[in-house]
């Protein structure tokens, strides 16, 4: 794992242990059913907010990386296409020194 997950699980698992202690505490206090009920839904607020700036965090380093795989993939497509240009520029040579050497071998062959 790179230091960017790593950092984002802890903060991921921060969030998540901060809601469940507060939900206990919450439903362990002595206090009246409805302001229980009002506490909770007040925290049930807070974890909505939360849970959308993990997730605009989530998607913000998706889409990061999806770039850069894209990144990643112009840059290997470029250069498998300069080894298949070189390929065919070496196979190129190949045939027209063959071709010298055949014809080098028709003249001895002949002469």
């Amino acid at each position: 794992m790179n230091k960017d997950n790593l950092g984002l699980g802890f903060i991921i698992g921060v969030g998540v242990g901060a809601i469940v202690g507060a939900a206990i505490g919450l439903l362990t206090a002595p206090k009246s059913g409805a302001e229980t009920r009002e506490d909770i839904n007040a925290y049930v607020g807070v974890a909505k907010d939360k849970a959308a700036a993990y997730g605009a965090i989530a998607q913000e380093k998706g889409e990061f990386f999806v770039d850069k795989g894209k990144e990643y993939f112009a840059i290997a497509q470029e250069k498998g296409n300069e080894a298949i240009a070189k390929g065919k520029e070496y196979i190129e040579q190949l045939k027209a020194k063959d071709d010298e050497v055949e014809e080098e071998f028709t003249i001895v062959e002949e002469g």
